[in-house]
């Protein structure tokens, strides 16, 4: 007598992972996602205070509009010199970080290339 599986039951199991495998897979795929979001809020809160800081410190009116070079907040130690998007490329310090204030409170921010 030979010793093994029949066709019916590897395609049997094959059928069973892979019922198993589109319920589960979506789930954790979103959860990569929304945690690829997540990071990037942080590292623009993170660009939003050390800006706030930098202004801060160095007696800047908060009323208007700023332009700020990441790299300048690099250079005074407001930043890490390293500063990564989720999917893993790196910020450029070159950028600038563009903030609108309005009494006292950053209103929004954008990472742009030129001020």
């Amino acid at each position: 007598m030979k010793k093994g599986f029949t066709l019916m039951e590897v395609l049997s199991v094959i059928l069973i992972i892979s019922f198993i495998s589109i319920i589960v897979l979506p789930p954790i795929i979103n959860q990569f996602t929304e945690s690829e979001n997540k990071i990037d809020e942080v590292t623009e809160t993170l660009i939003i205070e050390a800006a706030n800081l930098y202004i801060s410190d160095n007696n800047i009116e908060k009323d208007s509009s700023y332009c700020i070079k990441i790299d300048e907040l690099v250079y005074n130690n407001y930043l890490d010199k390293q500063l990564y998007y989720a999917n893993g490329s790196k910020i450029n310090t070159n950028m600038f970080a563009y903030l609108e204030a309005d009494n006292f409170i950053i209103k929004s921010l954008e990472i742009k290339e030129d001020c």
